[in-house]
């Protein structure tokens, strides 16, 4: 695994990311995600000043939570999407944000579209934020505030990421879990739907 990461980043010219491995590997991903990505680029002294910091914190179980959770549906992948803004993680999205979130994931890839055949969410098409917010209530917004990394406030529609990570919500968190989203979204798909490129 070392070997080929290291081929790869001479192909790349810079570290290769999680999707970068994901597209281009024979080896199983979740070989180098056994431990964690954090842990395997510290094994081939890839982590930066900022990553090397988040070992052994809350930041790393945060990153590890997110490649390994359970996904029956991708509720999960737009939902923890409305934290990110183009350059930063934030602390908490709005019931509204996840449910605009939601509606733009569904509605930008055909593939996406695969996950809403359910009696229950098959007009999905005329929904709006507030249908789509609901979708994200009754599941994937239950599940994960049962999580150590998220709290959902019913009174005032908010999700919140615990306090715990609001030292660690920078630009470089940022960039992991967008690179975490976007190979568990094409996992996901490819995975169940066999016909996806």
């Amino acid at each position: 695994m070392r070997n080929y990461f290291f081929w790869l980043s001479g192909k790349l010219n810079r570290r290769p990311t999680r999707v970068d491995i994901y597209e281009v590997c024979d080896i199983p991903m979740g070989k180098f995600l056994r431990e964690g990505w954090l842990r395997f680029l510290a094994q081939t002294d890839n982590l930066c000043r900022e990553e090397a910091g988040w070992l052994g914190t809350e930041a790393e179980e945060f990153l590890i939570f997110l490649e390994k959770t359970r996904m029956v549906k991708a509720y999960k992948i737009p939902i923890i999407a409305a934290f990110l803004s183009e350059d930063n993680l934030h602390s908490a999205a709005s019931l509204t944000e996840i449910g605009f979130s939601m509606m733009s994931f569904y509605h930008s890839r055909a593939i996406h579209e695969r996950d809403l055949r359910d009696k229950s969410n098959r007009d999905w098409r005329s929904w709006g934020e507030t249908e789509f917010s609901q979708l994200a209530l009754k599941n994937p917004i239950r599940y994960l505030n049962k999580s150590p990394f998220f709290d959902y406030d019913e009174v005032g529609g908010i999700f919140y990421l615990t306090s715990n990570l609001n030292p660690f919500l920078t630009p470089k968190l940022a960039s992991h879990v967008r690179d975490i989203l976007e190979f568990r979204r094409r996992d996901f798909f490819r995975r169940r739907y066999r016909d996806v490129n």
